[in-house]
């Protein structure tokens, strides 16, 4: 040595450092004649040397080796400039990757530094994993040949005509043969690729993959497949052919890039025994094993170099990184060839060929024997933290994770070690809170806490943060099961309260076991006439009515006991229900009883209206008169039935309920009312008559709706009108009777009529002289009363033809009737002045003629008694449903109330021939033809105010449907 050191203030360092700081920083001064001063621990662990033994020796002389580096520059210079200076070397002496800070004072040299040789590998790791990526790179650009049984190409694309430039004359043949001929001149061993071919075509389920040399230095990877279809027919055989030269050119330079990669690379199948295809040199270094040994098979790097111990668990490992991810990342340990024990970290991935099969696993094996030691005495020292913990330097490098820490971070330790926090987790360092824990916690030297939601990882975390001059120390849990707990019980506590407070009709209480209210919610003001906080912390006894509390008190008591409750009771004029039952804690001890009271007057009046309702309807339906009632769903199976008609008949309704008109009744009777049950379920009504049981029925089916006007079945009413039919038979019969009766009587009174009227003229021709005035007015009277009683038996012949010579009832336009009437009676109009307007008038269903009579009559009245001053009439219609209301209104004299019966009636006559001309048969005849078109006729008339004849009539087209 050359006398004692310079004066050097050695780092600012913990006497007693941390461990964290021993593990992860190193730090030795140099004076200005580069001699030690000081190391630390870490330092001497680093450097491998004594503190004692090298302080007053110079760097260079205890490191000779460092001279011929970039550290002797590197010192030098930051002496001389007085500027620090960092950097990152390997230093081959020791073997070691070094992360290097150098601080210059004017009294020498303060170095910091780390031990970063583990990231480095693993930085090379990845690099090679890249390399090795873009070497196994394939192009989807497949070449194509497919050809059939007889080996005719059957199609090929552009790609395989690119890669074999195959001229279009050989493709032309279409011949397998004539392009295996032409393929055979260019590949470099034409036996061996002709062999193969045939080989398949003679073994038409085979499949092969291999890789083909070409004569011009390309490689092509072969692949072949049967076509087969899917009832397992052979249809021919598909070729695909695949440019690989690239790929072989940088596989050929991923091997001399592979013997040069710290570690073992190595390519092997996936058994247990790991059989080798490929290992690299580092195989030597890193087992003391010759790489071709296990190459050939020699050595099994299963059996023979890892360690029996870990051999099943490495498995197991292995197939489950496969499974989950395809890769797989494993630390064991090894025997080498001269028996040491050492540990390794595995890298591998799984390769696949392109129908998916995995072929082989390729990957690196690192000896991590050192790093394992230094985890385990870090592991010692953690041992008792069970919480996630990771270290960060003073730059917010991760140092340290463990296991907890890596599965809430989602990362694993190797992935995070060397890495910066804002850059892994960039979101983190846009939270405001986060960033400003971490850098207060660093600034001040002061313990920080945080509790937040991290949504990048999902989960709430609670965190500690302990700062040292190095970096910070953080220990974090996942909080989020407690969180959501917490917001479980605040939304719990949130709608069980607005239950309570929002009880429907009724009110909520919960009681203790002094039979007090402790709760109460809902509408109790609405039972007894006071709110839940007047009511809330008082005893039942004097909270309430006595006449309720004492009803109510021993069913609380009850509840206390255990025992649940549903009891009704009748409150002032209302009906209310209750509920009470025990609450029990989560050990199952009662300590409270609840309970729910709601006012059901109205519910259990609707369900007595209800029950009434069900049984008058029940009633009917079983009693229905002289008929029967039935539901039908859409299959037509009867759901209800009932009525007298079933009784006569000897028919129980439980024998047609559930079952289908198909099964009940005849196919003839199936095909006349299926129709018209399923218009029903459309909602469309109809009514038909039908024969069944030797009885005339009549049937009406319509849709039945919900309280949505939704059809949800149909419903079938049915009349026994046998008799009803039988008295109209013979009724129609006497009708005919009395029809020929009248014609015969009124044609054998016309007779004897003639014979008066006609001597009655010869008289008065021939005697007319020979009569004083008396005589010749007794002949006028007697001839005109000859007349009227002719015009008497014409309108009775004619009141009697009205159902029976009628026309069919057909659609008839009301306006061209009512113009023809006009046109008729264009003489009266014009000499009376009289007025008549006619609004638009709809299409009826009738008979022309007998209509055209109905409006002739009744424009004639209303001319005829229009009084003093000129008929105005006013022809108006309404629709009223499927029928139309045709009303005729004039202004004239009108109708006495007694009187407007009885003109209806034959013969009738409310003024003398004198006064108004007429037989009294006009309106009576009117009411026989609305009555056979099945409508109404009526008058409204007050005296002096003119008079309205109404009428009704069927609407064209409605008339099958009613």
């Amino acid at each position: 040595m050359s006398g004692p050191p310079s004066s050097v203030e050695p780092p600012d360092v913990d006497p007693e450092p941390r461990v964290f700081d021993r593990i992860t920083d190193a730090v030795f001064a140099l004076d200005n004649a580069f001699q030690f001063t000081y190391l630390n621990a870490r330092a001497e662990d680093l450097l491998e040397a004594d503190a004692e033994e090298v302080v007053g020796e110079r760097i260079w002389d205890v490191y000779p080796d460092a001279e011929e580096t970039a550290i002797y520059d590197i010192f030098h210079d930051a002496l001389e400039t007085q500027q620090s200076a960092e950097s990152e070397l390997y230093y081959e002496p020791l073997d070691i990757w070094v992360s290097m800070r150098v601080y210059p004072s004017e009294s020498g040299l303060s170095i910091y530094f780390r031990d970063i040789t583990e990231q480095q590998e693993h930085q090379r790791e990845l690099d090679f994993r890249t390399a090795l990526l873009e070497a196994k790179a394939e192009t989807t650009l497949d070449g194509q040949l497919v050809v059939d049984q007889d080996r005719t190409v059957v199609q090929y694309n552009e790609r395989f005509v690119d890669i074999w430039d195959i001229p279009e004359a050989v493709l032309a043949t279409r011949s397998d043969e004539c392009i295996l001929e032409y393929i055979l001149d260019v590949v470099a061993d034409p036996d061996e690729f002709r062999s193969t071919v045939e080989y398949l075509y003679d073994n038409p389920e085979a499949e092969s993959r291999d890789e083909i040399h070409l004569t011009d230095g390309r490689w092509l990877d072969r692949y072949s497949a049967p076509v087969i279809g899917e009832n397992g027919t052979h249809y021919g055989r598909l070729w695909v052919y695949r440019d690989i030269t690239e790929r072989k050119q940088r596989e050929r330079r991923l091997a001399t890039l592979m013997n040069n990669v710290p570690g073992m690379v190595y390519r092997c199948r996936n058994e247990p025994d790991w059989p080798m295809e490929f290992v690299s040199n580092g195989c030597r270094e890193l087992t003391g094993y010759d790489p071709a040994a296990l190459e050939r098979g020699e050595r099994s790097y299963g059996e023979d170099i890892i360690f029996e111990a870990d051999r099943e668990q490495l498995w197991e490992d292995v197939q489950e990184g496969l499974e989950d991810e395809e890769e797989f990342l494993v630390t064991y340990r090894i025997k080498t060839a001269d028996e040491n024990v050492r540990w390794v970290r595995e890298r591998g991935r799984a390769m696949y060929d392109e129908a998916g099969n995995l072929e082989v696993l390729e990957g690196v094996i690192i000896d991590v024997t050192e790093r394992k030691r230094l985890e385990t005495e870090l592991d010692e020292i953690l041992g008792r933290v069970t919480d996630a913990f990771y270290a960060l330097d003073e730059e917010f490098r991760f140092t340290h994770v463990n296991e907890r820490a890596e599965e809430l971070l989602q990362t694993s330790e190797d992935e995070l070690l060397g890495e910066k926090l804002w850059e892994l987790y960039p979101e983190a360092g846009e939270i405001d809170d986060i960033r400003d824990s971490f850098q207060t916690a660093m600034r001040r030297q002061e313990p920080q806490s945080l509790e937040r939601y991290y949504e990048p990882l999902d989960f709430w975390v609670e965190a500690s943060l302990y700062p040292s001059e190095t970096g910070v120390s953080v220990y974090f849990r996942d909080v989020t099961e407690r969180k959501e707990r917490e917001q479980e019980l605040r939304e719990s506590e949130r709608r069980y309260r607005t239950l309570v407070e929002n009880f429907p009709n009724g009110a909520v209480a919960l009681v203790d076991d002094d039979l007090r209210y402790q709760t109460v919610g809902g509408n109790p003001i609405d039972i007894v006439g006071l709110t839940s906080d007047v009511i809330e912390n008082r005893p039942i006894r004097d909270a309430i009515p006595t006449a309720l509390a004492d009803e109510v008190a021993p069913r609380y008591r009850a509840a206390l006991d255990g025992d649940a409750s549903t009891f009704e009771i009748r409150f002032e004029g209302r009906t209310y229900r209750f509920h009470t039952v025990p609450v029990r804690d989560d050990d199952g001890d009662v300590f409270a009883a609840l309970g729910m009271s709601q006012d059901i007057t109205e519910r259990t009046e609707a369900k007595r209206r209800l029950e009434q309702s069900e049984r008058r309807y029940r009633t009917l339906v079983e009693n229905f008169p002289h008929g029967a009632v039935g539901l039908f769903d859409e299959n037509l199976e009867y759901t209800a039935l009932g009525g007298q008609l079933l009784d006569d008949i000897d028919i129980a309704p439980d024998d047609r309920i559930g079952r289908s008109v198909y099964e009940i009744y005849p196919d003839d009777l199936v095909a006349e009312i299926e129709p018209n049950f399923q218009a029903a379920l459309e909602g469309e009504r109809n009514s038909f008559e039908t024969e069944l049981h030797d009885r005339h029925l009549y049937a009406h089916t319509l849709p039945v709706r919900n309280a949505d006007d939704e059809i949800f079945a149909g419903m079938l009413l049915v009349q026994d009108v046998t008799d009803l039919r039988e008295y109209q038979r013979r009724l129609e019969e006497s009708n005919e009777r009395l029809e020929r009766f009248a014609y015969t009587v009124s044609h054998d009174l016309q007779e004897p009529l003639r014979m008066v009227t006609s001597y009655l003229t010869l008289l008065e021709k021939r005697y007319a002289d020979e009569f004083d005035d008396d005589g010749r007015e007794f002949i006028e009277f007697a001839v005109d009363a000859a007349e009227r009683m002719k015009e008497m038996i014409d309108g009775l012949l004619e009141y009697s033809r009205v159902a029976t010579r009628g026309s069919p009832l057909e659609p008839v336009d009301l306006e061209q009737v009512v113009d023809e009437v006009l046109e008729d009676l264009q003489f009266r109009i014009d000499d009376s002045n009289a007025t008549i307007t006619v609004e638009s008038l709809p299409r009826v269903e009738g008979d022309r003629s007998q209509l055209r009579q109905i409006f002739q009559n009744l424009l004639d009245n209303a001319i005829e008694y229009s009084g003093d001053e000129p008929p105005r009439i006013h022809v108006t219609a309404d629709r009223d449903g499927e029928h139309w209301q045709l009303s005729v209104r004039d202004e004239g004299v009108g109708i006495e109330p007694e009187n407007q019966d009885r003109i209806f009636e034959i013969f009738q006559r409310l003024h003398t021939r004198d006064e108004h001309p007429g037989t009294g048969i006009g309106l009576a005849l009117c009411e026989q033809i609305v009555e056979r078109h099945g409508g109404e006729m009526w008058v409204e008339s007050e005296p002096g105010d003119g008079a309205t004849f109404a009428f009704t009539l069927q609407a064209a087209g409605d008339r099958d449907r009613s």
